[in-house]
């Protein structure tokens, strides 16, 4: 009998504390698997054998976001996908588990791509049944999926782009066996890609390996990696084309050579270029040269005759009344007048001699091998004469005058460019339009000193509204019966900063040609409007260009008034005679708000333009300045006066004589029933001080 069985008591004690000791040892060995499955990077879960969760680890807890709390039991099936939800029921139900890919949602609605292992543990209960508990490694891969994805999408976008693209393109490796070929190359070359893929093009379309110098080929790849050439390419079908191939060499991410072939029909490319090339000198319209290409021809004609006798010729043409054409017809029939001026021009031309299209309505014609300005001249009248024929639009016939500025180039001066001799071209034809319109105009050197003195005088002008330079003098308009003042007439004046002080006749033209008069008249209006204020018992006349009546000026007025709190019949209008001649619905629009308001309008410069009766009676006139011209020539032209005093009398309107500066013309004016006046006789033009000093107190 064995000695450790003679105390069966001491044996059993024995044996507890070794079931003990074996039982903390499998604790300990636990807590420290707990521990380092609860630290790993990727999460673990461990089920039970009914699917139940019963534990998981940070990595898996953080990832979702959710405490054992809410996962254990079924609370993990929250965290699947619904897409996935069958995924880890076929795992448990596979026998030796399952690898496979499966989405989580975290507690935020994030989706965490993850590649699941599925371990099942076999044991036995306490009735000796065998269990199956899962152990799943949960192993996110969610950047490797999103790179994968990324990848895939480039690929695809790849393969969109290589496929779409309009420029045939043929992958082969390095014994020209062809791997690949997009569309545009099969259309190109007409042929199947089924014939072609897998083989040697060359072998299998002989005429290309003719065409193309294989050897050349392969030492240009060599040198550079790339091999360009042009010329005819047959295709599959017999035909040809002209193509532009380029051929370029590299390796691929396992070292393989690849050779990519790219080839365009230059054809097309060939034909579209020109097209550009002469879009881009010549003008869409007329098709005639353009700025760019005439003023390069230019300058070649004046090289070639830069050392000889001979003088090159510019024809600066400017068509009159075109914008009429425009306003009254629409811009198609203002096209189809340029293209049959065009014609016209061409038509008269001299062999050797060129004509452009600079733009809207300017044309240019240069002219080589002039002996003078004689020759020039000759052209001119030619042209002009080609133009005075009837141009029939849409059954309105057109006559089209031309205004022509004449530069030369001088062979005993210094070389000319092209782009002065154009210029001073320029110049001359707005002198023959300003001169007479249909003439033309020789340059002379004294006027392009005037046209900078004009550009010049342009800046200032604009320079001068932005820094408030005009200012208002007045001169009275007297009562004749006892030369009593009525009120005062306001005139702009320019208070340049170096040439002093300026009247309207030395900048008035170039205001209006450039657009400043409205912003001038503004100006005007707004410092009358404060002399009324601190002269309340006076009546101010303010002058107002016709380009101001834009249908803003009523506005303006009415503002201006109520700025300073004066009544509207203290301010009075005075507009040109020659502004009452358009039939503008607009302008009448604007008399009759000034006549809502109070505001006299006044005639200006009556008997000097071509009145429209009608206009006057129709228009809330009130008001007739005679102008000075008919008081200059007093007493001869008397029954001139007195008909202009009784069209007043019979329109029922104030009139007003000036220019007067005498006391016998005052004197006449009276005796003959005027009842108004002014002039210098009265007082001249002057500050507001002059009329109004300043009294300081003695202290």
């Amino acid at each position: 009998m064995d000695e450790r069985c003679t105390d069966p008591a001491a044996e059993v004690e024995r044996l507890r504390a070794q079931l003990d000791a074996e039982r903390r040892q499998a604790a300990s060995e636990r807590a420290n698997l707990v521990t380092l499955l609860e630290n790993i990077p990727t999460g673990i879960c461990e089920f039970s054998d009914e699917n139940s969760l019963v534990w998981a680890n940070r990595a898996f807890r953080d990832m979702v976001g959710l405490g054992m709390d809410r996962l254990t039991g079924d609370g993990w099936r929250a965290t699947v996908h619904p897409d996935d939800a069958g995924i880890p029921a076929r795992a448990v139900r596979t026998p030796g588990g399952l690898r496979a890919g499966i989405r989580h949602v975290d507690v935020d609605g994030g989706i965490h791509h993850c590649d699941s292992t599925v371990v099942l543990l076999t044991s036995t209960d306490a009735q000796g049944r065998e269990v199956v508990r899962p152990l799943v490694n949960v192993h996110e891969v969610t950047p490797i999926h999103h790179a994968t994805e990324a990848a895939l999408a480039e690929e695809r976008r790849f393969r969109a782009l290589f496929d779409s693209s309009p420029i045939g393109i043929a992958v082969s490796d390095g014994q020209d066996v062809v791997s690949d070929l997009n569309p545009a190359w099969a259309r190109m070359l007409r042929v199947d890609p089924a014939l072609v893929l897998g083989r040697v093009f060359q072998e299998v379309h002989p005429p290309f390996a003719e065409a193309l110098d294989r050897e050349a080929i392969r030492a240009g790849l060599a040198a550079d990696g790339r091999y360009e050439w042009q010329g005819w390419m047959p295709r599959f079908d017999g035909t040809r084309f002209w193509a532009h191939l380029v051929v370029s060499y590299s390796v691929d991410a396992l070292g393989n050579p690849v050779v990519v072939s790219q080839v365009q029909d230059h054809d097309e490319v060939h034909r579209g270029r020109e097209a550009l090339a002469h879009a881009a000198r010549h003008d869409i319209l007329t098709d005639l040269p353009n700025r760019a290409s005439i003023l390069e021809t230019l300058q070649g004609m004046l090289t070639r005759t830069a050392d000889g006798p001979e003088q090159v010729g510019v024809l600066f043409c400017d068509l009159d009344r075109f914008k009429v054409v425009n306003d009254s017809l629409g811009h198609a029939a203002g096209d189809e007048l340029l293209v049959a001026v065009a014609d016209r021009l061409r038509a008269g031309l001299r062999e050797g001699d060129h004509v452009g299209r600079l733009g809207g309505d300017e044309f240019v014609v240069l002219l080589d091998e002039l002996t003078g300005p004689q020759d020039a001249v000759r052209v001119a009248e030619r042209l002009r004469a080609s133009l005075e024929e009837d141009v029939d639009l849409a059954g309105h016939p057109v006559r089209c005058g031309i205004s022509i500025g004449i530069a030369l180039s001088d062979p005993d001066g210094p070389p000319a460019t092209a782009a002065a001799l154009l210029r001073d071209a320029d110049t001359a034809m707005y002198r023959a339009k300003n001169r007479s319109r249909g003439g033309f105009q020789l340059f002379a050197p004294a006027m392009h000193e005037e046209a900078v003195a004009r550009l010049e005088l342009e800046d200032d002008l604009r320079r001068a509204v932005e820094q408030d330079e005009f200012v208002v003098h007045y001169q009275p308009i007297a009562r004749l019966e006892d030369g009593a003042r009525m009120a005062f007439e306001a005139l702009v004046r320019w208070q340049h900063p170096e040439r002093g002080t300026l009247g309207p006749e030395t900048f008035l033209d170039a205001a209006v040609e450039c657009g400043l008069t409205p912003a001038i008249d503004s100006s005007v209006l707004n410092q009358v409007a404060t002399f009324l204020v601190t002269h309340p018992t006076e009546i101010v006349a303010v002058n107002v260009s016709a380009q101001r009546l834009d249908g803003t000026f009523g506005d303006a007025v009415a503002r201006a008034l109520a700025r300073v709190g004066a009544a509207g019949y203290r301010l009075m209008v005075e507009l040109r005679e020659s502004a009452l001649l358009t039939d503008d619905t607009q302008l009448a629009a604007e008399l009759h708000d000034l006549e809502s308001l109070g505001v006299t309008v006044i005639v200006d410069d009556f008997g000097t333009g071509s009145s429209v009766l009608t206009s006057l009676h129709e228009l809330p006139v009130r008001g007739l300045k005679m102008g000075t011209a008919f008081t200059a020539g007093l007493p001869g032209n008397r029954r001139m006066v007195a008909s202009i005093l009784g069209l007043a009398d019979g329109l029922d309107v104030e009139c007003i004589a000036t220019g007067v500066e005498t006391a016998e013309q005052a004197q006449f004016l009276r005796e003959a029933g005027w009842h108004a006046a002014q002039g210098w006789f009265f007082g001249g033009v002057a500050p507001e001080s002059h009329w109004f000093p300043v009294v300081l107190p003695l202290d």
